[in-house]
């Protein structure tokens, strides 16, 4: 949503050859772009081709919008064919004992699956250890995709020779498959028959950090957590490899290790980290004498700076932004924390925040702070660039805070339109453990980005959100020396939103509607509003091209509560596209705009199309004679074409799929579009 104001159930029309393939309804769509909604469909193509999706917004034509012409955009599609693919990994090889005594009978299973896009045939899977054959071919049932299947040999292995032997497993080893690819149809694994160790790492998540906390340039020791799980004492090396968020590898080093049947150990090596994200891969290599499970050997830690949530957390020893917390959020070396819509409640205080350390609060989530203290900051921000942080002091009764903050502020607190100039464009939620009994002083900090049109920062006033927005007084921000700035606002005792505002009365009138029509060689300009409080005057601003816009008028404001209808005249603007919006200025200079409205006047004067849904026919008026008249689809390709004869013109729907068109007017610099709906 480009325009400047808030859209509430905005339609969405995803048309396939002129049928709609999915509908859906977004239940707000803020203004600005940087708050774009998402939307999505599904749909199964059964035949291989190139394919133009459009996608339709404001399908029945019920927003009134700056601009009807960008509604539709498209999705190019190439569907491809697909052929089943059998695919078997040594991690599908499964034997009942990988390290068997001379002699002893093991069973073995394998594990095959689909990873192609279309169903297999039936087949066979075949066991081998040592290139000799275990058994008969086992037969499998045909596979859908994604499907798999595990069978088992029809005949046991034992061996009294020790020593290493392969297991392998072939999927359709006659070849009478054609597949995605055939180079994957084999996998082997070994056993050891006999005494043997395995060395393996102790556990999942088997990789720390000592610092747990560390910036790009930092030397830091990495621990690998390891074990030997089998019945023989064994020497082997840890591999250490720092690869950075591009995968390219920055450091590598290793360490050799002993260790006895069943012990544990920890190995370690000092590495220079140079980036602040990555992955740490520790892998054990080279054992001696040869290990029998090497699936096991391997870990992986993703590290980063920023970490995003996955589940609500406690921390029951404070938080550190700069040291991490290894145990909860492995890979996290300090830095930013995403909550996304989950809670994080630290027993204690934050410490070690900064610009670069802080808690993001872009979903549902909060930072809840359980301490004694009367004294807190709350290090949250909107996003990983907008540190936004809350200091408050309560000096009554104790009790714990949640906080979060959120890039924009609305007119009811928590909903409505958003609110456009005057502001710093962030609504910080406070909430109270116990409501009652509070009594503290509240401190918001931001940055000039954060700060809308018309702020001055000279007049901040912290604003509350009871029923109404509510203001405090006015005095010049706290200068800070990182850049931020700052204004506090004590006698607190209840909790809901806040903001920074330089409004006297930080909510402005409430525009409930705005309208531009035609009288003959004038526009005519209604509005309706309520909630006038400290309101002045309205400007009416005209446009020819919907850029530069100029003063039309000026009406004075009723500025008393209530419902209030206005109108103006613009005496013969001339023939040609014409644009309208209201400027809404109070009494402290402050203003907001309405939407624009556009209409056309002389040759497009008056074009109209009904009914709007259709299902046989519409009408066209106001087309005047020698002009065209064109019927599009939604994606641009032209239909059909008819010179305008001065009177209504019939154009007929009947042979047309259901679905979005486009009806267009143009003569000499006129042109206007219709959006129609084909029911």
């Amino acid at each position: 949503n480009i325009g400047l104001r808030d859209v509430k159930d905005a339609t969405v029309t995803y048309i396939l050859s002129g049928t709609a393939i999915g509908n859906e309804s977004i239940p707000v769509v803020r203004a600005g772009e940087a708050f774009a909604s998402f939307g999505s469909f599904s749909h199964m193509f059964t035949v291989p081709g190139d394919y133009v999706v459009s996608v339709v917004t404001d399908t029945a034509n019920g927003i009134c919008e700056a601009d009807e012409t960008n509604n539709t955009g498209s999705f190019y599609i190439r569907v491809v064919d697909s052929k089943p693919d059998f695919e078997v990994l040594s991690q599908y090889i499964s034997p009942s004992s990988l390290n068997p005594n001379a002699g002893q009978n093991i069973s073995i299973v394998g594990t095959v699956r689909n990873s192609g896009g279309k169903p297999t045939s039936a087949s066979v899977l075949r066991f081998m250890v040592d290139d000799i054959q275990l058994g008969n071919d086992v037969p499998i049932n045909a596979l859908q995709p994604g499907a798999d299947t595990t069978v088992a040999a029809t005949a046991s292995y034992s061996s009294i020779i020790a020593g290493v032997k392969l297991m392998k497993i072939v999927a359709d080893p006659l070849n009478e498959l054609a597949e995605e690819r055939e180079d994957n149809n084999v996998a082997t694994r070994a056993l050891i028959v006999g005494d043997a160790p395995d060395m393996a790492k102790a556990q999942d998540r088997s990789i720390s950090f000592n610092p747990g906390g560390f910036s790009a340039g930092d030397s830091v020791t990495v621990l690998f957590a390891v074990k030997n799980n089998g019945v023989q004492q064994g020497s082997a090396w840890v591999r250490f490899m720092i690869y950075d968020s591009s995968h390219a590898l920055t450091a590598t080093d290793s360490v050799q290790f002993t260790l006895a049947a069943g012990g544990s150990m920890t190995v370690s090596k000092r590495m220079l980290f140079l980036t602040g994200s990555g992955t740490v891969i520790a892998q054990i290599a080279g054992c001696s004498p040869a290990e029998f499970d090497l699936l096991n050997n391997s870990d992986t830690l993703a590290y980063s700076t920023v970490v995003r949530m996955k589940k609500s957390l406690v921390l029951n020893a404070g938080l550190d932004m700069k040291a991490a917390v290894q145990d909860q959020l492995p890979g996290w070396i300090g830095g930013k924390l995403i909550l996304d819509d989950y809670d994080l409640t630290v027993n204690g205080i934050v410490t070690n925040f900064d610009s670069l350390h802080f808690v993001v609060t872009n979903g549902l989530g909060r930072l809840r702070l359980v301490t004694p203290q009367q004294d807190n900051v709350f290090p949250v921000g909107a996003s990983l660039g907008a540190p936004n942080f809350v200091r408050i002091v309560n000096t009554g009764v104790q009790d714990n805070f949640s906080v979060g903050v959120y890039p924009w502020v609305l007119r009811n607190g928590s909903s409505g339109d958003s609110l456009k100039s005057g502001y710093v464009n962030r609504t910080w939620l406070i909430e109270e453990d116990v409501p009652g009994g509070s009594n503290a002083s509240v401190t918001l900090f931001w940055s000039p980005a954060d700060e809308q049109a018309g702020f001055n920062r000279n007049l901040s006033r912290v604003a509350h959100y009871t029923g109404n927005w509510t203001t405090g007084a006015a005095g010049p921000a706290d200068s800070i020396s990182s850049g931020w700035y700052s204004y506090t606002q004590a006698g607190y005792t209840h909790f809901s939103p806040f903001t920074v505002t330089s409004v006297s009365a930080a909510l402005p009138l409430h525009l409930l509607q705005f309208e531009a029509a035609v009288q003959v060689k004038d526009v005519l300009l209604q509005w309706k509003t309520s909630d006038e409080v400290n309101t002045d005057y309205f400007q009416i601003e005209h446009s020819d091209d919907g850029r530069s816009f100029r003063s039309a008028g000026v009406v004075a404001a009723e500025n008393v509560t209530g419902l209030h209808t206005y109108s103006f005249l613009h005496m013969n603007p001339g023939a040609g596209v014409h644009y309208y919006r209201l400027k809404m200025v109070d009494k402290d200079g402050s203003f907001t705009y309405s939407v624009i409205r556009q209409l056309s006047l002389g040759m497009g004067g008056g074009f109209n199309v009904y009914p709007n849904p259709a299902h046989q026919f519409v009408v066209v008026e106001g087309a005047a004679a020698g002009g065209l008249v064109r019927l599009y689809t939604a994606d641009g390709r032209m239909l059909r074409q008819f010179t305008a004869g001065g009177m209504p013109l019939r154009v007929g729907l009947q042979e047309l799929a259901a679905g979005i068109y486009i009806l267009e007017y143009a003569k000499d610099n006129i042109r206007v579009r219709r959006m129609i709906m084909k029911e």
